[in-house]
């Protein structure tokens, strides 16, 4: 309600929101929609229902959680960054992961943590996906949270 309120006098521009679901945001809709909405999303994790409902309202998706190591433990994203190569290099999956959601419509929050993911995220312009890496790369979604914690997000889909 505060944040509702700053809003309306103008004092912020925008409300921010993270790890919410279509179901708990409905309701502030009628208050005010919020700008954007950070979440974890990344090729095992495309939400496409969350993505969708975002559109719908106007809420920019941002999204994090594209350099997990369990990305590049993945059999068919394994295949995929070997087929997809950078200076002669297979694709680093967390690049594969950032490049798809930014062609995806989705804004990102790069990791920087390690000097290796700042070398791989200014990567992210150098390279388009091929039409037919997309449709495979849709296959790869298993609706699986890396983080754990994060469940009641993953499962609470919009009706």
């Amino acid at each position: 309600a505060a944040l509702v309120e700053l809003k309306r006098s103008g004092v912020d521009d925008a409300i921010g929101l993270s790890n919410f679901s279509p179901r708990q945001i409905e309701p502030l809709l009628e208050l005010a929609a919020p700008s954007v909405l950070q979440v974890e999303l990344h090729l095992l994790l495309q939400r496409p229902e969350l993505r969708a409902f975002c559109e719908a309202h106007d809420i920019v998706l941002q999204s994090y959680g594209h350099h997990r190591p369990e990305l590049g433990q993945h059999g068919l994203l394994s295949q995929v960054t070997k087929a997809l190569t950078l200076d002669g290099k297979p694709l680093p999956t967390g690049l594969l992961s950032m490049r798809w959601a930014l062609e995806s419509g989705v804004a990102l929050i790069p990791r920087s943590r390690k000097l290796a993911y700042v070398a791989d995220n200014l990567r992210i312009f150098d390279f388009a996906l091929p039409a037919e890496a997309r449709g495979i790369l849709a296959k790869a979604d298993a609706n699986v949270s890396l983080y754990g914690l994060h469940e009641i997000f993953v499962h609470d889909r919009v009706a």
